[in-house]
């Protein structure tokens, strides 16, 4: 519990907060969220708005903590308030009493606050590095490596950050020791802190209504950016199986197939509706133009198979026939590549 850091006016807590949270949460957030389908770009974009509104979070939560500190130094000036937040970190003993006695009680209310904090949340907080840790190990027999890596690295960070908290508690500890016995020859007591100046153990609940809030509208935005940045790629997946749906049909790309011997006109006209059921579906406008032109071409191939069927004709109007099929069967293919090329090399 850094005091010159809740002491700072709100946007540079929050700035500070966004930008921690950017470098620390951002690369295990990408790594966690691997499997999820979605692309390296959209997990990009929702690290920001997701620490955004993380650090909004945190802000709006430990407000509590801002006021019971700037209550402490209500009534001193602005050289004094320097030198009782330079004292309680370790700085020198001020000459004034009043920041000297401030002083003090930052001191105080930093480790009663600490104090106050309920048992159960200091377990849980002590057990939360060996949870990720069991979580990571579980992933990595599951052979999701990125997974397990983002879980140890979690456990590795809040371990780290409750090995500080503690020697930061055991040093705020002994500089209020230090203080409170510079603090008697000169003010002649020790300066205390009545119970109702101590922050609430929990936050009120108007806090907790907006950082609901906050959650659901957080919750709101990276599901809609997901979505709309994944759209492209979800309309790709769709004209692709316009490519799965030739290529699963290889034995109707040949020409010999049109003639009465060959497959079942339904085959083919069933071949057509699929893809253009396909096309139907798809809108983005580098792809859509080339799933309708597949769909149509395969329309044209079925209208040519169905006039083969009912109207054979001479040897050499089949042999014809075959031909224009062939044709139509070389410009699906050459679409089934253009569609390739564009969702794959995007």
């Amino acid at each position: 519990m850094n005091i010159r850091l809740f002491l700072a006016p709100r946007w540079v807590r929050w700035l500070i907060t966004a930008v921690l949270m950017t470098v620390i949460v951002g690369p295990m957030w990408v790594f966690l969220m691997s499997n999820d389908g979605s692309s390296w770009t959209t997990r990009a974009m929702q690290v920001p708005v997701l620490c955004v509104c993380l650090a909004t979070v945190l802000t709006v939560v430990q407000e509590r903590f801002r006021r019971s500190f700037f209550a402490v130094l209500v009534g001193l000036d602005a050289t004094q308030r320097a030198h009782a937040i330079r004292a309680s970190h370790g700085g020198d003993i001020p000459s004034d009493p009043a920041a000297l006695s401030a002083a003090v009680r930052l001191c105080t209310l930093v480790v009663g606050t600490r104090l106050r904090t309920p048992r159960w949340a200091r377990r849980v907080t002590r057990y939360t590095p060996a949870i990720f840790a069991l979580i990571a190990v579980i992933d990595f027999i599951g052979h999701d490596l990125r997974r397990a890596t983002a879980y140890v690295l979690f456990a590795v960070l809040i371990a780290l950050s409750l090995w500080w908290e503690s020697r930061h508690a055991q040093r705020t500890q002994a500089r209020l020791e230090f203080l409170r016995a510079a603090a008697v020859p000169i003010l002649g007591e020790v300066p205390t802190i009545a119970e109702e100046e101590y922050p609430p153990v929990m936050p009120s609940r108007k806090v907790w209504l907006i950082t609901i809030g906050i959650i659901i509208a957080m919750t709101a935005a990276i599901g809609f950016g997901a979505y709309a940045m994944d759209r492209p790629r979800r309309e790709c997946r769709t004209a692709v199986k316009s490519v799965d749906i030739v290529l699963e049909h290889r034995d109707l790309l040949e020409p010999e197939t049109i003639l009465p011997s060959g497959p079942n006109l339904a085959v083919f006209e069933d071949w057509s509706k699929q893809l253009r059921d396909v096309a139907n579906r798809v809108t983005r406008a580098d792809v859509a133009p080339r799933v309708q032109h597949l769909a149509d071409l395969a329309d044209q191939a079925a209208s040519l198979v169905r006039q083969t069927r009912e109207s054979p004709g001479t040897q050499l109007d089949q042999l014809k026939h075959q031909n224009a099929y062939l044709a139509l069967i070389g410009q699906i293919l050459d679409e089934t590549r253009s569609i390739q090329n564009t969702c794959y090399h995007h």
